[in-house]
């Protein structure tokens, strides 16, 4: 089942809270696969058929707007700061200490 748009495209996201889809099958599953679709992680076909949905149905086009917009908004504000080298390389170390006594600790089969 696909929603209403106008002729000109989708509806504009209405003001206050976006309704959730009306449980249309179709409409979860485009959710759930929506940040797979804006980190292009899908393949063609598939991401082709979520535009399509996303081209027909409004409700969903404002949660796929408001996801993107936050995704956007986080790579601004966190996007491209690495942790210093010295913090990276402690990291390292404590890690392979935890493996070495967990795999240490493990009983021989």
């Amino acid at each position: 089942m696909t929603h209403d748009v106008t002729a000109g495209g989708a509806t504009p996201p209405p003001d206050g809270p976006i309704p959730p889809p009306d449980g249309d099958a179709e409409c979860d599953e485009v959710l759930e696969d929506v940040y797979v679709f804006l980190d292009n992680e899908c393949d063609g076909r598939h991401r082709a058929r979520i535009q399509q949905h996303l081209d027909d149905c409004s409700p969903c086009l404002a949660r796929f707007g408001l996801e993107a917009d936050l995704k956007k908004l986080l790579a601004r504000k966190c996007g491209g700061e690495l942790a210093p080298p010295a913090l990276r390389e402690t990291v390292r170390v404590r890690i392979r200490e935890i493996v070495v006594t967990r795999l240490d600790a493990e009983p021989p089969d």
